[in-house]
């Protein structure tokens, strides 16, 4: 079920990439500008922090990502589409299929927000989770 395209930078490289598709996946932080909710609480207009997304990158974009993104991939932004599927336990998962990515990011675009690294957003994130095993291949 296609949910919509969405972009974000990565964050990692998933080892555990599949050997008989080619398939690999990645952690992909997701851009939270133009999100905003009111706080109920304060009735202060805030912005919902940026979230971790899996991503699985297809035949030859897997190829490039295995040849020339290292583990710690914060230079790469991906594109794709966010889909949903249904687990063997009953539980729906979310993922992003890639369709496009930019390798490497022009230096101007790392620059952080004030006060925060000026090399890369990311890298004033908390880790990312774990990945789930249930993702299709």
């Amino acid at each position: 079920m296609d949910i919509g395209i969405v972009a974000g930078f990565v964050h990692s490289v998933d080892k555990r990439h599949n050997q008989h598709s080619g398939n690999v996946s990645a952690h992909v932080v997701i851009g939270s500008a133009g999100r905003k909710f009111t706080d109920k609480d304060t009735g202060e207009l805030r912005e919902y922090p940026p979230q971790w997304e899996r991503v699985v990158f297809y035949g030859g974009a897997a190829d490039v990502i295995l040849k020339h993104v290292k583990p710690k991939a914060k230079n790469m932004v991906v594109v794709g589409e966010r889909r949903t599927y249904q687990g063997t336990n009953g539980n729906y998962y979310s993922y992003i299929r890639a369709t496009d990515f930019l390798l490497p990011i022009p230096a101007e675009w790392m620059k952080g927000p004030e006060g925060g690294s000026d090399e890369n957003p990311a890298d004033d994130l908390p880790p990312a989770p774990d990945l789930e095993d249930e993702i299709p291949y």
